[in-house]
Parts: structure tokens; C-alpha cells; sequence
């Protein structure tokens, strides 16, 4: 699991959403990555217990999941085709925009949603 930090995940999230990894401080004594890009930073960590990460094989939009945002999701989806990462595609519209999401899940079996929503107007609910 430590080389598939090292490599394997930290190498998707850095092909698929253009990260970059980034120096950890030498006070954390723990093995993980830690990756940053377009202001935001995930923070990849190995497990103790690698047998008892839950991983999912059924994609489903509605499960809890974390989104991304991406100008070139042709580019995007090619990238994750080139990795043999399973995903599905929806389309949805809100008014006269449409936007692509794509949902995968990563090698924890966390979802993963990566979209065009950059196309759609932040409206605040409070108004």
C-alpha cells in the first residue's frame, strides 16, 4: 500500500485532476502523499490495517462523494480510460447549462465526482 501512495494514487489524482505533490513536514512520522492543485490539497495516508478499507465496486452518483471541477473533461475521461479506472458518465441541466460529471471511485472505494460545474453561476442560498 505504501508504493501505491507513493505511486499508484497519488500518480491518478496528479494525471487525473493535475495535481502536484507537495513536501510533507518530517514531523509526521506516518506514511502518505500529500498533493495540491488549483487551491485545494488532498492528503493521501497509508493504511495500518490495508484489509479493512472498505472498497466498492457499484458506482452510484448519489453516494456521499467529494467533487472536482475540470475545464477539459475529454482530456479527463481519456486520462482515466489510459488508467483502467471504471467510471460513469451523466449529463444534467440546470437551466440552459449542461454539465458533464464523471463519478469514479479511488482505490479506498471513496467516490470521486469530477465535473464541468465550473459552467454553473455560484448562487448563494441565503439571498
Amino acid at each position: 500500500m505504501k508504493d501505491a501512495i507513493q505511486g499508484g494514487i497519488a500518480s491518478s489524482v496528479q494525471c487525473v485532476r493535475g495535481c502536484i505533490p507537495i513536501r510533507r513536514s518530517k514531523s509526521l512520522t506516518f506514511e502518505g502523499a500529500w498533493l495540491s492543485g488549483f487551491r485545494i490539497g488532498i492528503h493521501l495516508f497509508y493504511s495500518q490495517e490495508p484489509d479493512k478499507v472498505l472498497t466498492k465496486t457499484m458506482i452510484d452518483s448519489k453516494d456521499h462523494h467529494i467533487s472536482f471541477q475540470c475545464s477539459n473533461m475529454v482530456l479527463m475521461e481519456k486520462n482515466l480510460e489510459k488508467m483502467d479506472i471504471s467510471f460513469l458518465k451523466t449529463i444534467i441541466k440546470y437551466g440552459g447549462i449542461q454539465v458533464e460529471q464523471v463519478f469514479f471511485h479511488d482505490p479506498n472505494g471513496f467516490m470521486i465526482e469530477i465535473c464541468s460545474c465550473g459552467n454553473l453561476p455560484a448562487v448563494p442560498m441565503i439571498e
